[in-house]
């Protein structure tokens, strides 16, 4: 029988306001909350046009993920 160490993963969850990027519920690590923000920013067009497509209950376009 070998020994394993514990393994401790942490799972967060924001929720994110989507025009003003505000943190709205959760909390997420500041490294992580600024790369999310960065994102976000500079898809801002992308973003809110999806959100719109959702809204009339149509499928979002796939938006190009942090690299």
């Amino acid at each position: 029988m070998a020994f394993q160490r514990p393994c401790e993963v942490r799972r967060v969850k924001a929720a994110i306001d989507i025009q003003t990027l505000e943190v709205q519920q959760g909390k997420l690590p500041h490294r992580a909350l600024t790369l999310v923000l960065e994102w976000a920013q500079a898809h801002l067009a992308k973003r809110l046009e999806d959100w719109e497509l959702c809204r009339q209950m149509q499928h979002p376009k796939p938006i190009q993920p942090q690299e």
